[in-house]
This record gives C-alpha cells, sequence and structure tokens, in this order.
C-alpha cells in the first residue's frame, strides 16, 4: 500500500512555510513548479523515498506557505527561505531537486548555500536572462488573471490548465486551478512585478540574478534533465557546460505544438511518467547514473 506523506509547516522568520514529507533517512528535497504547491510530488514521493527522507516543499507564497510581508525581489531571499527550511527539520544537508521554477531556485540555493547541498539534480532549468526573449517566455506562462466580475478569470484558469482539453485528466487539472486561484493575486505587489502578480515573484527575481554565475559555482554533483522534445532543451548543453560537475538526460518525451493549455511542450514532467523519474533520481542519488553519460546526453 502507498503510504500518504505527512504534511506540516516549518514557521520561519517570514511566515510559515508548508512541506510535505515521507520516509526517514538522508535528505531528499524537492521544490516545485509555479504556480503549483508541493502537492505537485504528492502521489509520487513514495517512488524515492525507500531508505530516504523526502521532503517537499511548498514555495513562499504558494499553496498554504505565507507570503512574505516584504515582497522578494532577489533570488537569494528565497533561497534562503529553503535553508530555513532544512533549519526547522533539523536537516544539516539535503539532496536537492528542482523542477521548471523550482529548478531556477535550486541553482540559487545552490551556489548561495552550497553547504547545504550534496547532490543537485535540475529538470527543465532555463536560464531565462540567456534568451532574448526570457522575460516574454515567462511572462506567457506566468501572469496575473484579473478577477472579472462575472467571474471568467475563473474559466481563463480552466483552460490554462487544459481542462477543455477532451482527454483532461479533470480531478488533476481541478487541483491545479484551486492552487493557481491562490497564487493568482495582485494584491500588495500591483506593478512592483509588472503583469506577473504574486505567481511571479520568483520569475522576476530569476530575471535579476546572475544565472550563470551561480551555476558555474556550484560544487555538487548535478543531473540536468530535459525532455528529448523539451522546449527549454536548447540550453541543454549549456548548462552541462557551465556546471563544474554535470550529467544530462534527455528522456523521451512527445513532440506537440504549443498551445494555451501547454505553453511549453515536450517537458518531462514527475507526473506524466513517474517509473522513469524515479528511476532517473534513485540511480543519480545512488551513485549509479543509470542511462546517463558523464558530461553528454543519455539515452
Amino acid at each position: 500500500m502507498v503510504e500518504t506523506p505527512r504534511r506540516g509547516f516549518v514557521h520561519s522568520p517570514h511566515g510559515d512555510i508548508e512541506y510535505r514529507e515521507l520516509g526517514s533517512g538522508p535528505a531528499l528535497l524537492l521544490l516545485h513548479a509555479l504556480p503549483a504547491s508541493s502537492r505537485q510530488f504528492a502521489q509520487q514521493m513514495w517512488r524515492v523515498a525507500e531508505g530516504r527522507r523526502v521532503i517537499a516543499m511548498t514555495m513562499m507564497g504558494c499553496g498554504a506557505s505565507d507570503r512574505p510581508l516584504q515582497p522578494y525581489t532577489e533570488l537569494p531571499e528565497f533561497a534562503r527561505t529553503v535553508a530555513w527550511l532544512l533549519d526547522g527539520l533539523d536537516i544539516a544537508q539535503a539532496d536537492l531537486l528542482g523542477t521548471h521554477t523550482g529548478a531556477g531556485l535550486a541553482v540559487a540555493v545552490a551556489a548561495e548555500h552550497p553547504e547545504r547541498v550534496r547532490r543537485l539534480i535540475l529538470q527543465e532549468a532555463y536560464d531565462y536572462t540567456a534568451s532574448k526573449t526570457g522575460e516574454e517566455r515567462l511572462r506567457t506562462v506566468h501572469h496575473y488573471f484579473p478577477l472579472a466580475e462575472d467571474g471568467s478569470h475563473l474559466l481563463e484558469l480552466w483552460r490554462r490548465h487544459g481542462g477543455d482539453r477532451p482527454d483532461a485528466d479533470r480531478n488533476r487539472v481541478m487541483e491545479l486551478v484551486a492552487e493557481h486561484i491562490a497564487l493568482n493575486s495582485d494584491e500588495g505587489v500591483a506593478g512592483l512585478y509588472g503583469d506577473f502578480g504574486w505567481e511571479g515573484a520568483a520569475p522576476y527575481c530569476i530575471l535579476r540574478y546572475d544565472y550563470a554565475g551561480a551555476l558555474r559555482r556550484i560544487a555538487a554533483p548535478t543531473l540536468v534533465i530535459h525532455g528529448s522534445a523539451s522546449a527549454f532543451g536548447d540550453q541543454h548543453e549549456r548548462f552541462l557546460e557551465l556546471l563544474p560537475d554535470a550529467s544530462g538526460a534527455r528522456p523521451p518525451t512527445e513532440v506537440g505544438a504549443a498551445t494555451s493549455a501547454r505553453p511549453t511542450p515536450g517537458l518531462f514532467n514527475v507526473n506524466n511518467d513517474p517509473v522513469r523519474w524515479a528511476a532517473m533520481v534513485n540511480g543519480f542519488l545512488d551513485g549509479e547514473r543509470p542511462g546517463v553519460v558523464e558530461g553528454g546526453i543519455g539515452a
């Protein structure tokens, strides 16, 4: 029987941080994409929890984690909250996996707090500062949906997560929409993050971070994962070149056109291919690196 993760909170100087936890042993910390929360990993954590203490963190402002009273404008501020969570759970060092926006945060954690990270996995990472269209790409995916008097913004969020697709898992879509509703606000940050709203706090900080410099400073052995058809895959080799100790993997993903519900097609996601995801994570953290070529691209 699959065990349900425990849910808890760590109180930090800037508010409560939500997390989900499963297993015991050396720690593995998971950082979610936006506009999700630690719930993104909840159904699959058991796959990597044998012999490990697996913790999924909810970023500040997302899910049930508090929003900081003073909005963050620098990515190291977000990275500091990860250190606070580890402190609150009495964890000196952890393996770290970040996906999508969570991968951007993971880069900052590994660069700013190197003593806290043993091994690092960057899943669908992208350096938006290295692309002329980086900010435009971020704003296409992450932006505030103004609250319509007739509630039509809720339908927009439903469509944003593919609820109108014939093959949609509508229970999953409902979860995503509920989390997006909680994050969809510009209260207290109107004008600061532009049309990002609170959803854009971390992307705003990523755009103003020395991403390439941070990658060069990361000491932890790192696995870089981009789906074979990932819209972010054009930077795969760049990550391998900048990281001092990196391996790469390009697991197979479906080729498809970008849509409003799928603005970045071909990405490798935990809930789309959980068995392969777990095999890659377990293998790398155990030092086996199955299907991964050192300094290059795996099968």
